[in-house]
């Protein structure tokens, strides 16, 4: 009936009568006693097949009150959004971070790629580490079919941190790799390339290229103390603010050679640390072919020695 209908009914309508309008706001209304109300609709639900027209202010998935949101699969929890927030997948308590995961397929907790088979990086549970273009399952795996395998992993039986690369392009989604390690950095710091047990801050095992550059010996600023190359020699050069030495092993300290420089002048002494002219020899020396002048004395035949 229309409204007009519905307005005009002759007697008083009985507590309840449902009725049905076709104009003026259709709908169905009902008698309350007093007046006609219309009867508001039930709000419609989220369908299988999803909803049109949401409004994300007013549709949501979720509670409305201080309980966690809990997604399942056969009847599992699998997914945990609690009341503050936080996200936690395979876990029932989600208190460690705002996004907290719990388990792995193999020992591969996350991968993060573009699409199943490109190149992307995976979170790794088995000495934690951070994997390059790979994965861990039952050993390393390449993700995608080009580019190579590395990793970043930390050592949990003697400390430290990783560095590995794989000497071999992928040649297949999904294959074996060999990632081998290149660089560690140990528990106290010190730092290993080519050799997993660094004995000192810097242990190369290998060759080292500077480039022209220098090695400098004293910590801060200070660029008195080197050793470079110097384009002038075209050759090696070892500097020293007053001088240096070359000595003998590390435990006796013991110099062999010594050098000084005062700004001007500089002296040679071998077997002593104080030369006091160009070369200072405290020692016997001995001349093979050739000359040697002294104040006292020359020397011309082969293998002749002359002392104090």
């Amino acid at each position: 009936m229309t409204k007009t209908q519905r307005d005009n009914i002759a007697i008083i309508p009985p507590t309840g009568l449902l009725i049905y309008q076709t104009n003026n706001t259709p709908g169905f209304y009902y008698y309350d006693g007093s007046a006609w109300t219309a009867v508001t609709p039930k709000p419609k639900g989220w369908l299988l097949t999803g909803n049109n027209g949401t409004n994300p202010a007013t549709n949501f998935i979720g509670t409305q009150d201080a309980v966690d949101f809990v997604v399942r699969t056969n009847n599992v929890e699998r997914i945990r959004i609690t009341s503050a927030g936080n996200l936690g997948i395979g876990t029932l308590i989600p208190s460690l971070a705002k996004l907290q995961v719990q388990g792995a397929i193999g020992n591969t907790v996350g991968i993060f790629s573009s699409n199943a088979n490109s190149q992307g990086i995976s979170l790794v549970s088995d000495w934690p580490g951070i994997y390059f273009n790979s994965y861990y399952n039952g050993g390393v795996k390449s993700m995608a079919a080009t580019g190579y395998a590395s990793n970043i992993s930390t050592d949990q039986t003697n400390g430290g941190i990783t560095f590995g690369t794989s000497s071999a392009a992928n040649t297949a989604a999904g294959g074996s790799v060999t990632i081998n390690e290149k660089m560690r950095i140990s528990k106290n710091g010190s730092v290993g390339i080519g050799t997993a047990s660094p004995n000192s801050k810097l242990d190369v095992a290998g060759d080292i290229r500077l480039n022209d550059n220098k090695i400098y010996l004293r910590p801060g600023t200070d660029a008195f103390h080197s050793l470079g190359f110097d384009a002038t020699l075209n050759g090696p050069l070892l500097s020293g603010y007053g001088g240096g030495g070359l000595g003998g092993t590390a435990n006796t300290n013991t110099t062999v050679l010594r050098w000084t420089w005062d700004g001007t002048n500089g002296n040679v002494g071998i077997g002593t640390n104080s030369p006091s002219y160009k070369l200072d020899v405290c020692g016997t020396i001995r001349a093979k072919e050739g000359k040697l002048h002294n104040s006292k004395q020359t020397l011309t035949r082969c293998n002749r020695r002359f002392s104090d």
